[in-house]
Parts: structure tokens; C-alpha cells; sequence
């Protein structure tokens, strides 16, 4: 005999409440979990302890660093003005080189100045900014340059030999060096609709960092000034001898409006101020260190230890301590 199972029909208030009720004890099966986290709250205020406590240890011994920032613009020197000499300003008009475009071209080699070989090479040859800027290699006793000490260049070394990375001989800081420090430590912020570049720096020393800033805008300037100034002055050797041995007036016209204008970049490139970059906003350091933020370490450590807490509570199993048998008395 077969036997039917009848199911609650659709519209039922009695079917509808029975399915609404199973829901919802199948969805507050959180519960049993919550009672059990606070049973075991010992566990997560013994784990947030420690997180916190590791936090403010290492607020405590990490280097905190200011952040030095830039704005910097290209030089409003005239030359769309003063170079505009004869057919020059149809062929600037006609290739669309207009001020904009050369503002931006301007900022793009600076920007590639500032991590290059060159003004690292540069900033190395300073060296009372390279005995700052490594001052963890630098022995102010024997002045003299020395491998990195302590616990961490200790334990960076042991992990990479436990690791087996290649050993890396020591060696005093170069341009090398700098180069890497460059793209790794300076920032570029550019927006093609806006002529401002800003250069953002981080630096355990505000008064160096600023220092520093100072120096490298310096010194990628030069770096453009200098490579202007050597193609310059190969042109107008190069013109000077075209003009004696050229005879056509046509020809002799043309040669010497090219003279003028390159002589005209090589006394720009002469003078003493800045020649493609000039400082729009001077470097400033922040007024209190923002690296690391405190606040923010504190609280993500927090919500991690509580995480790591929760799961802990959830997933040990604590196991009553058995208790002694009694032995039963031999009949």
C-alpha cells in the first residue's frame, strides 16, 4: 500500500509559517557560534593583546619619515617669441610644435632626467648627500664607507642564504646605487592637462630630504641644459663652415636664420637661471611624520587579531580533563 506524503499547499498560513521557521533556524545557526566565541572570550582578548602589542612595538622601533613635495613647471623663457625667425615659424605652425606641445616635451625629458644614469651619477658625485642619503653605510668614526649592521641586514642576509639566493657582494654606494634609490624612492605625479609636475619624496631628515629634492631638480636641469648646449654648439660650428663654401643667396639666407636661432638657444642654455624646469612651488616637508600612520596600524592590527581570534575560538577544540576511573572490587 503506497503511501502519499501530502505537502502544504501554496497560500497555506500554517505550511507558509512551518517553512518560514525551518528557514530561519537553518540561517541563525550563528548563534551557537557567537555563544561559543564569547565563552571563549579569554582566547580573543589574549590574541588582541598580543596583536596590539606587537603593533606598538613596532611603532616603536620602525623610522618614521616625513614626505617632502615639489611642483615644478616648465621655463617661460619666450623662445616662441624670440625664435620665430622667417620660414621657422611656418614649419613650427605646420609640425604643430605650438608652446603647448613643447611645455610638454619639456616635461617629459625632465621627468626622464630625474631617473637617469646621468643625474645619478650627478648626485653621486656629492658626496656629502651620498654620506646622508646612506648613512647606514657611512662610518662617521673612520669616515669611511661599510656594510649595513644590524639584526635586520643580519636576518636579510641569513633568509636569503636560507632561501639559496645568489650571494651579493658588498660594495660602497655609486651612481648604481642612486639610480636604483630614484625609482624606488621618488615619485612623479604629471597630468597632460596640467603643466605642474610634483615630485613627492619620503626621508627620515625633513632638512635633508629638502635638500635633496633641491639638489636632483638641480641637477636634471643641468643635465637638459648641458645636452642642449653640446647639440647647439655642434650646429653652429657646422653652419659657420656651410656659409663659407655655400654661394647661393637663397641658400646663405636660410643658413643664417638657422645660425641666429641656434646661437640664440646656446645664450639661453649659458645663462644663469633655469633653463627647461623651473621651481614652481619650493619643497616642503610635512610638519609631522607620515610613515607609518599610527592610528591606522593600531586599528588594522586590531581588526586582524580580532579575525584570527574569532577563527581560533571557532576552531580549537578544548577537551574536558578526563577524570580518574574507579576501580570496581573483585566478587
Amino acid at each position: 500500500m503506497t503511501k502519499e506524503t501530502q505537502f502544504p499547499l501554496a497560500g497555506n498560513p500554517a505550511g507558509d509559517t512551518q517553512l518560514q521557521a525551518r528557514g530561519a533556524a537553518n540561517t541563525l545557526n550563528f548563534r551557537p557560534m557567537l555563544a561559543l566565541v564569547v565563552r571563549r572570550w579569554w582566547l580573543v582578548l589574549t590574541v588582541e593583546l598580543i596583536m596590539v602589542g606587537l603593533a606598538a612595538l613596532f611603532l616603536h622601533l620602525v623610522t618614521y619619515k616625513y614626505t617632502i613635495t615639489m611642483e615644478v613647471s616648465p621655463v617661460d623663457s619666450g623662445n616662441s617669441q624670440r625664435s620665430n625667425i622667417g620660414v621657422a615659424v611656418a614649419a613650427l605652425a605646420a609640425s604643430g610644435l605650438g608652446p603647448a606641445n613643447q611645455d610638454t616635451n619639456r616635461i617629459e625629458l625632465y621627468m626622464a632626467a630625474l631617473t637617469s644614469i646621468r643625474v645619478a651619477t650627478a648626485i653621486a658625485n656629492n658626496q656629502e648627500i651620498m654620506h646622508r642619503l646612506f648613512d647606514k653605510e657611512w662610518d662617521l668614526a673612520t669616515q669611511s664607507w661599510r656594510p649595513p649592521k644590524g639584526p635586520l641586514s643580519s636576518l636579510a642576509v641569513g633568509l636569503e642564504k636560507l632561501l639559496g639566493f645568489p650571494p651579493k657582494p658588498w660594495a660602497p654606494p655609486d651612481a648604481k646605487s642612486v639610480l636604483e634609490l630614484l625609482k624606488s624612492k621618488i615619485v612623479i605625479d604629471f597630468l597632460p592637462n596640467r603643466p605642474l609636475v610634483t615630485i613627492t619624496y619620503q626621508n627620515k631628515d625633513p632638512r635633508f630630504g629638502v635638500e635633496f629634492i633641491e639638489a636632483l631638480h638641480e641637477a636634471a636641469d643641468t643635465q637638459l641644459r648641458q645636452t642642449v648646449l653640446y647639440r647647439s654648439t655642434a650646429y653652429i660650428s657646422y653652419l659657420l663652415k656651410e656659409l663659407q663654401s655655400v654661394n647661393v643667396v637663397a641658400y646663405r639666407d636660410a643658413l643664417a636664420q638657422v645660425l641666429a636661432q641656434e646661437e640664440l638657444q646656446r645664450i639661453q642654455t649659458q645663462a644663469d637661471v633655469p633653463y627647461a624646469i623651473e621651481i614652481f612651488a619650493p619643497p616642503t616637508a610635512s610638519p609631522r611624520p607620515t610613515t607609518p600612520d599610527a592610528p591606522v596600524v593600531l586599528i588594522a592590527t586590531a581588526l586582524i587579531g580580532l579575525i584570527i581570534s574569532v577563527l581560533l575560538a571557532l576552531t580549537i577544540s578544548v577537551r574536558p580533563a578526563a577524570r580518574p576511573t574507579r576501580e570496581t572490587p573483585a566478587v
